[in-house]
Parts: structure tokens; C-alpha cells; sequence
């Protein structure tokens, strides 16, 4: 049974990008410029980004965002939330009308990147939640990348590409069956702990 406790099938995704360089101006403007955010709404200010819109749209640009911040070689980190059916959340709307195209996926699709990546999900208004957790994590396995546990999340390492198609599909599978879904993450690509 689908517990409702909102009617709008607006996704977003509120992140802050962490380059750790002297540059992260320069590598935080350019990745939101080289991005194209034309089918989502999205609104910067001093803490984060917000987008939102078409699920396929924003997994897409926060791929896109990250990929571009990381091909620097800088140490990058984002952390954010992807969000749906959160109860009256319909400001722009006008975006569902937007095909299901993403634009993106042309121009970062040859990016390749290894990275870290731990994610929670919070299916809200079910009993049984942990078992859509646990369903998640089980096929994750199978997505293109390693699986491990975490303290209060699950850490999935692989390329950057395996690694958010992972988080769309759990994303995408858990918001059939349950209306609200957040999901939180932090990704983090060309850390120096990782270097030998």
C-alpha cells in the first residue's frame, strides 16, 4: 500500500560542492556554468544549490556538477539530499512539463572518475522501512558497484557513473512504493587518503 502524504511528484536535490583548493571559486562556478540546468529550476545562494524538477533531470545535473568539479584533479566533495513528495511542494511546478531528455548525459557521459560515496535512505511513513533499505542495499550489489557498510549509511565505491545510477535507481524504486522518500549522500573523488 502507498502511503501518501504528498500528491507532487517534484524531485530535488539540495547540495553544497566542497573543492578543497585555493581555486574552489573558479572550480565551483565553472562546473555550474558547463552544466545545463535549462529543464530544472535552480537556486544558488551562500550555502548551497537547490534544484528541482523531473527526477531523470536532477540526478542528471548533480552528476553532471560533480563530474566537472572533480575532472580538475582538485579534491572534491559534495554533500547533499535528494527529496519527493515532500507534502505542498509544488513551486515550479512548470518544470514537470519537460521532456524526459537528459542534457547532460551527451558531454559527461565519456567522464570517468573513481570515487567514495556514502548514502541513506529515509522512506517516510512506513513500518516496514528498513526492508525497502535493506532491498536497496541487496541490489546494489549488482549496480557496477562495491557495497559496504557505514555507520548510519552504506558506502558504494566504483566510478562516478555506476555510482549515481545507483543512487537513482534505489531512489527511483523506493519512491514507487512510497510517496515522501529522502535519500542523503556525500561523494567524495580524488581524496589524498585514497593515494598510497
Amino acid at each position: 500500500m502507498n502511503n501518501y502524504c504528498g500528491t507532487s511528484r517534484i524531485a530535488g536535490c539540495q547540495f553544497t560542492l566542497y573543492p578543497m583548493s585555493d581555486k574552489f571559486v573558479d572550480i565551483i562556478l565553472t562546473a555550474l556554468d558547463e552544466v545545463d540546468t535549462s529543464k530544472v529550476w535552480k537556486d544558488t545562494d551562500d550555502v548551497s544549490t537547490c534544484i528541482r524538477g523531473k527526477m531523470v533531470h536532477i540526478f542528471d545535473v548533480t552528476k553532471a556538477i560533480f563530474l566537472h568539479a572533480a575532472k580538475t584533479g582538485e579534491h572534491v566533495a559534495m554533500s547533499g539530499t535528494f527529496s519527493i513528495g515532500c507534502p505542498g511542494d509544488t513551486d515550479a511546478d512548470v518544470y514537470m512539463d519537460e521532456t524526459d531528455h537528459p542534457l547532460n548525459e551527451k558531454k559527461s557521459s565519456n567522464l570517468t572518475q573513481q570515487a567514495g560515496c556514502k548514502f541513506a535512505l529515509y522512506p517516510m511513513g512506513r513500518e516496514d522501512y528498513m526492508d525497502a533499505i535493506y532491498e536497496q542495499i541487496d541490489l546494489s550489489k549488482s549496480r557496477g558497484v562495491q557495497v559496504s557498510h557505514s555507520h548510519y549509511a552504506t558506502r558504494l565505491d566504483g566510478d562516478v557513473q555506476h555510482i549515481f545510477q545507483a543512487l537513482h535507481e534505489s531512489f527511483a524504486s523506493v519512491q514507487e512504493v512510497v510517496s515522501h522518500v529522502t535519500m542523503t549522500f556525500t561523494i567524495s573523488a580524488n581524496s589524498p587518503s585514497n593515494k598510497k
